[in-house]
């Protein structure tokens, strides 16, 4: 079970609600929607796990090897981690959907099912029931007493905690220094700075006259930090 904060990070990823670029700019934060990542425009919660930007491509590779260990761990046929592992690749490349050359547990029968269903489904956990019908079947000739419903469940927590890593690794671009954040926060400052000069002093009291003595190219080469309190 996902801890409280996850939780209330997974209900507002799955469901769109989560701060994505987009969804910043539709709220009035920001005038734009690029991915902090890759500047891709539109940046919504699929594009966070589908980012082409090395590092997250990275990222992504990285829970992908840890997933195919778990579903080991979980006794899974091989045929079927295959399955898994190879649609949520092609998912997250807009490749068409990997289909199994065998359906010795029926991984060939739940890949049609899942397509018609839809693989962003599949990644937010809204599984078909093929899948467990398969495993269920594969536990049934190995003489295993294994729960389905354990080994289900244990795979779609993995795959909250992939999209979990995905917006952490994208919010650390975005929030580094000299990031997308930062460059975004100092062309404000500065649009701002402009505007008080360009205004004056005249309407201004004599103490906060002081702050427009120094030429205006000298204020703008300042620290952000220095900015924030100008």
């Amino acid at each position: 079970r996902l801890p409280f904060g996850l939780r209330r990070f997974w209900l507002k990823f799955s469901t769109g609600f989560i701060g994505t670029g987009k969804k910043l700019q539709e709220r009035g934060y920001q005038d734009q929607a690029n991915c902090p990542r890759c500047g891709t425009a539109e940046e919504d919660n699929i594009h966070v796990l589908r980012c082409p930007h090395p590092l997250a491509t990275r990222t992504w590779n990285q829970n992908m090897a840890a997933l195919q260990h778990d579903l080991n761990t979980l006794h899974t046929s091989p045929v079927l981690s295959q399955a898994i592992i190879n649609n949520l690749r092609a998912w997250r490349e807009e490749a068409t959907p990997f289909l199994p050359s065998t359906n010795e547990w029926g991984e060939r029968d739940a890949v049609h099912a899942q397509s018609a269903m839809g693989w962003n489904h599949f990644m937010f956990g809204r599984w078909h029931q093929s899948w467990a019908d398969s495993h269920a079947h594969y536990l049934k000739t190995q003489h295993s007493r294994l729960s389905v419903r354990r080994w289900t469940t244990a795979i779609i927590y993995k795959l909250q905690l992939i999209a979990w890593d995905m917006w952490d690794q994208r919010n650390q671009i975005l929030h580094s220094p000299g990031g997308p954040r930062e460059i975004e926060e100092l062309r404000l400052l500065d649009s701002q700075i402009r505007e008080e000069y360009s205004l004056g002093t005249s309407n201004l009291a004599p103490l906060d006259q002081t702050l427009l003595r120094k030429p205006l190219q000298e204020t703008l080469q300042g620290s952000v930090a220095s900015k924030r309190k100008w």
